[in-house]
């Protein structure tokens, strides 16, 4: 899957910056899972030493990788709403003129750091402490299966979507078919029609996170289609665009105070797309197969994503030149256990 445009001026560089913050969000996962003893960790501890990293592979310090990340939690960042799931996590290589984004299946196994095997989907609810400790034990997790060195990074939950999405005073999706939906985010039961219509932040949040209603089921990879093609494939940047104001700024920056968690400010991301705003950008996602098997923080089988660890490798390579081959040598896939069950496609 591979999606390609040009950013062509400051205000649509910023736009994207919102639209990607009220897009990186998932669905929940309602099985329960081992919650982690909190402490405390510092911003060094997540991101570790620049040893690895595009920047210091390329010469370049405007070659980075970004971390983004939706989170399945409600709630300001420093008020436990940092504690939860990754349902939607997406790499974003800034390289030349070029920006890949690489989406990560929420269900696909990987080895926890120091816990065990699951999805990574669980591996933002370990780690040291309740605001960073998430975030550092994922960007561990990523460093010792994909192979990646993060440089910078972006948390969201449903209440970030929420809030922007009602600051824009809405936004306008053709809704294919009727969704309900009432859980986490969405605390009263509300339903979406079929057709063209503006929608506010939470019948927003259910088109976005909804994967199951009626006879309708949609897999993880379905959702994300969906994601890459309202981002790419709709005047969604447009409508963003459109509403941007100075009055929406400034409250956009309280917002994102409260209810990010990046090591960067918007201004500062907005002014590094402003960089970018001439730059093609394409975007991937993961292959593999599902799985059932059982995990070690849940109690019953469970559908689990084996990745296809030499496609990740043959990408790296494909898309950073030789440089990739460094991130391409730390690829680390878990092991494949005979108690594996394919499901059918």
């Amino acid at each position: 899957m591979k999606t390609r445009f040009s950013i062509s001026n400051i205000l649509i560089a910023l736009g994207l910056v919102i639209v990607f913050v009220i897009s990186f969000v998932g669905g929940v996962y309602a099985q329960k899972i081992v919650m982690p003893k909190l402490g405390s960790v510092s911003i060094s501890d997540i991101l570790g030493t620049a040893t690895g990293h595009l920047s210091t592979l390329t010469g370049s310090k405007n070659d980075q990788v970004w971390l983004i990340a939706g989170l399945d939690t409600v709630g300001k960042m420093d008020e436990g709403g940092s504690v939860g799931h990754s349902d939607t996590l997406v790499l974003a290589f800034i390289h030349g003129s070029t920006v890949n984004l690489l989406y990560i299946p929420r269900d696909s196994l990987v080895n926890i750091p120091g816990e065990g095997t699951t999805k990574v989907t669980h591996a933002s609810m370990y780690g040291q402490g309740t605001k960073y400790g998430g975030v550092s034990k994922l960007v561990q997790t990523l460093k010792n299966n994909f192979g990646i060195s993060v440089d910078h990074y972006v948390f969201v939950n449903f209440s970030t979507v929420v809030k922007m999405v009602d600051l824009m005073g809405g936004l306008t999706v053709d809704v294919p078919q009727r969704y309900c939906y009432e859980g986490i985010g969405v605390p009263h039961y509300t339903c979406l029609t079929p057709g063209t219509q503006t929608l506010n932040g939470t019948q927003f949040l259910v088109y976005w996170r909804v994967r199951d209603f009626g006879s309708t089921h949609m897999s993880d990879l379905d959702r994300i289609s969906r994601q890459v093609s309202l981002i790419t494939g709709t005047n969604l940047k447009d409508q963003v665009i459109s509403k941007l104001s100075p009055s929406f700024l400034s409250s956009a920056v309280n917002i994102w105070s409260d209810y990010v968690i990046s090591d960067m400010n918007l201004v500062e991301v907005a002014r590094l797309a402003t960089k970018m705003k001439n730059a093609n950008l394409v975007v991937d996602v993961l292959p593999g197969d599902f799985y059932v098997t059982h995990v070690f923080d849940l109690s019953v089988p469970v559908d689990v994503y084996k990745w296809d660890s030499e496609w990740l490798k043959s990408w790296y390579v494909k898309t950073l030149g030789n440089i990739g081959q460094a991130f391409a040598a730390g690829v680390n896939p878990p092991e494949f256990s005979l108690n594996f069950v394919r499901i059918a496609a």
